[in-house]
């Protein structure tokens, strides 16, 4: 400016704030960061479809819903099982069913009458004995029932005190625990039938239709 006495010119803008965009093109794929894809619990038809391509969900949004009759009836069949199995190992934990323990009772109290008067008439016999009334072979035939009565007494006691070995628990337990399982099993089947938003997101795909026939792992 001093050597040629020209005017500067000076540029100015008026600031202002923005953003500054810079763009690539390429080729490439566009994949979720967080990815749900749900499968066809077992072969069957598309019942309802309640979302559509693109649109937003929450989470627990019911998304669709295969016919779950057969399932249902699987679910029902595996509880019938279950109630079955739980009732078989509750009457082996208390010695029997309510009718078999009836009956051990019965039998019991029978044989305890058929020892006690075998006892009766064991001493009594004996007593007829030392007057020469009884012979050594009444008493002797006697004392045998007496001593049946009493096995037979004893037998009776250990089949209330201890009805079942560990054997048998183990496999009512086991028989138990594999119907639970089987009950869960089929539960959480008929539960995949109706696939609900696992969290907030957006539907981006959705290949079947209603009415669809659709195969297991689809």
């Amino acid at each position: 400016h001093l050597a040629t006495r020209t005017r500067v010119p000076i540029r100015t803008a008026v600031v202002v704030r923005s953003e500054l965009r810079s763009t690539i093109a390429t080729n490439g794929r566009v994949e979720p960061q967080v990815n749900f894809e749900a499968h066809a619990p077992f072969p069957g038809v598309v019942k309802q479809l309640f979302v559509h391509e693109g649109e937003k969900v929450v989470e627990g949004k019911l998304l669709l819903s295969m016919d779950d009759t057969d399932a249902k009836a699987r679910v029902a069949a595996a509880l019938a099982a279950l109630r079955a199995a739980q009732a078989s190992y509750d009457d082996t934990l208390k010695g029997g069913t309510h009718q078999e323990r009836l009956s051990l009772n019965a039998d019991l109290n029978k044989a305890q009458m058929e020892h006690d008067q075998a006892q009766h008439d064991v001493e009594a016999l004996q007593k007829l004995q030392l007057t020469g009334a009884a012979s050594a072979n009444e008493v002797a035939a006697a004392q045998q029932r007496l001593a049946a009565d009493n096995a037979t007494l004893q037998v009776l006691e250990t089949r209330k005190t201890q009805p079942y070995g560990a054997g048998d628990l183990s496999r009512a337990k086991s028989a138990f625990e594999e119907a639970e399982a089987g009950y869960a099993a089929a539960s959480e089947i008929l539960n995949e039938a109706h696939v609900r938003a696992p969290f907030a997101g957006t539907v981006y795909s959705l290949p079947v239709s209603r009415t669809e026939y659709v195969q297991q792992g689809d």
